[in-house]
């Protein structure tokens, strides 16, 4: 996934399952950019980024989204 449309590749797998996916948005409170999203479940996630651009295990937000 390119982030942003910045150039910076997040991962190279996994991506393509889900059925929408944003980012550039600090929702978790540190300042750090996360990612939003959708899997095919309806379910909604977000990917807490580090200050390194690293990804973080997914939190569900949401439900019914599909």
């Amino acid at each position: 996934m390119n982030r942003g449309g910045g150039g910076q590749t997040i991962g190279t797998r996994g991506w393509r399952a889900m059925s929408w996916v944003d980012g550039g948005y600090s929702l978790t409170g540190d300042a750090f950019p996360d990612i939003v999203a959708m899997n095919p479940q309806g379910e909604l996630l977000v990917y807490p980024m580090t200050s390194g651009g690293r990804a973080l295990a997914p939190k569900r937000i949401g439900t019914g989204w599909g």
